[in-house]
């Protein structure tokens, strides 16, 4: 049985290669637009486990995730100004079920068939110096995107528009209708009645980018809490970025106003310097988030990611982006070999009082000091192929997806230790 489900995952991506290519080969026989199409994929294998005290060892099948997967797209040349991109995905656990890892980040993999889906199915059209792009698409912008850290992003159906013809600036307006979440294979409603972005990223300063945003939501059908259900909001974010000599200097604030009486808006505003000392490229960040309804994160996939300086792999919107929480970050990276890109990440946070309101589940006072350690390395040295691997300790006072086990009195959740590994071939 099982190898039977194998087989069908191997065919399902053997038959929308097929079935993609012989569309290309016809349709340059019908139309010159195809004949520049071109057709690009990618495979991917994603591994992580965790370690408490609580937990037997790292490595331990019942606290590991496992997911491989395809993609497969395709995406036309331009004709009079139309282009079209069409992009398949499946995901399997390739046996790891019982065998060495019981859980999958897509979730709804859970060892007995293979998931497949469209993602993408867009269409855009330029003319001149705008470009409208309607369909199944990623959609990249600082609280609405499409984050690549798990096995394949979360995809959005929207309509966008994009124009250049103010010197050094592009403006992008868009109505993001429905959601395709990381452990999702369907899309589904984005808020009620979507969420309308508008933004503006500019240019014309030497060495500098100015970037503003704006967000305005329906009601968020899909919430966990549903006395939370009837809130729609509106979020922006501003952020200032320049290099004076050496350095790189960055600022950013991020806000996120419930359309309600009595619930508090979430105000966040965060720092950064960077620069190079030798061969290592160093930064540190601030952050401070005030009280609030919500997290400072993106409203994009249960806002688990944050643009926040101090977000790192382990605390990033649940820890990072809490309410009534500080934060500090440091960093240094350095390329120990041709191609081999390490990195060295320390985070510490002050969880003053801090209320997270989104989940009734934790509605708790956490006041205390959080702190996560990470190393990673990323290598590109074989063509097509990127390996990435990394480890890191947690330390978040029970706080975040990545908080640790209760310790066996119940007081106080343990440390973490965390390892991920990952490798793709884009084709």
């Amino acid at each position: 049985m099982e190898s039977r489900r194998k087989f069908k995952f191997i065919a399902i991506i053997a038959s929308l290669i097929m079935a993609v290519a012989s569309y290309a080969v016809a349709a340059e026989t019908f139309h010159d637009s195809l004949t520049g199409g071109k057709i690009s994929g990618e495979g991917k294998i994603w591994y992580q486990t965790n370690d408490s005290d609580a937990n037997d060892h790292i490595f331990a099948t019942e606290n590991s995730w496992m997911d491989a997967g395809l993609r497969l797209s395709y995406q036309t040349d331009s004709y009079k100004g139309f282009t079209a991109k069409v992009s398949f995905f499946a995901v399997d656990d390739l046996w790891a079920r019982g065998n060495y890892a019981d859980k999958s980040m897509v979730g709804l993999v859970d060892g007995s068939d293979t998931i497949t889906y469209l993602g993408e199915a867009s269409l855009s059209y330029q003319h001149r110096n705008t470009v409208a792009k309607i369909g199944r698409m990623d959609i990249k912008s600082p609280l609405v995107n499409s984050d690549t850290w798990m096995i394949f992003p979360n995809n959005f159906e929207a309509y966008m528009i994009t124009n250049t013809d103010i010197s050094d600036t592009t403006v992008v307006a868009g109505l993001v209708t429905e959601e395709r979440r990381r452990y999702d294979e369907q899309f589904e409603d984005f808020y009620d009645r979507g969420v309308i972005m508008l933004g503006a990223v500019n240019k014309s300063l030497a060495n500098t980018t100015l970037t503003g945003y704006i967000y305005h939501t329906g009601d968020d059908k899909r919430n966990p809490n549903p006395a939370n259900r009837e809130f729609k909001t509106t979020a922006g974010y501003l952020e200032a970025k320049t290099k004076i000599g050496t350095l790189g200097l960055a600022a950013q604030y991020l806000g996120l106003n419930p359309h309600s009486s009595g619930i508090h808006s979430t105000q966040a505003v965060g720092g950064k310097i960077s620069t190079k000392v030798g061969d290592f490229d160093m930064f540190i960040a601030y952050a401070y988030v005030g009280d609030g309804f919500w997290r400072a994160a993106r409203i994009s996939d249960a806002q688990t990611k944050t643009p926040l300086y101090t977000a790192t792999i382990s605390g990033d919107g649940d820890v990072a982006g809490r309410p009534n929480t500080e934060s500090v970050a440091i960093a240094a990276s350095t390329k120990v070999m041709e191609d081999f890109n390490v990195t060295a990440r320390y985070a510490y946070y002050s969880f003053d009082d801090s209320k997270y309101y989104h989940d009734p589940t934790e509605r708790n006072t956490t006041d205390g000091d959080g702190t996560t350690l990470e190393l990673f390395g990323k290598y590109t040295g074989w063509d097509h192929i990127t390996v990435f691997s990394g480890i890191w300790y947690t330390d978040h006072e029970g706080i975040g997806a990545y908080n640790g086990k209760p310790n066996s009195s119940g007081t106080s959740a343990e440390d973490l230790i965390t390892f991920r590994l990952w490798a793709k071939y884009e084709f």
